[in-house]
């Protein structure tokens, strides 16, 4: 309500609105919540990563094995990279 000033027209029955912040507040409140945000992801992408090399390694049979801990090392890395490439904006 004090982010958008929201008001009530009870006339018309309509809600209006209108940003109440300035360009200034909005970039800090950016600057305040990208970080954690960024960590958020982080160890979101570990625990995933983690979690699922651990399930490749539990399955029976050496090849089988073999082959999902490669299918895991494949798409570990792109994730990870494509996580890297898209905290390219944040570096600036």
């Amino acid at each position: 309500i004090s982010c958008f000033d929201l008001q009530y027209d009870k006339t018309k029955n309509v809600v209006s609105s209108r940003t109440a912040y300035t360009y200034h507040q909005f970039n800090q409140f950016l600057k305040t919540v990208t970080i954690p945000c960024v960590w958020i992801g982080v160890l979101s992408l570990t625990w995933e990563m983690i979690t699922s090399m651990f399930r490749c390694a539990c399955v029976s049979g050496f090849l089988r094995r073999f082959w999902g801990m490669v299918q895991w090392s494949v798409f570990a890395a792109a994730s990870a990279s494509l996580f890297a490439v898209s905290l390219v904006p944040f570096t600036f």
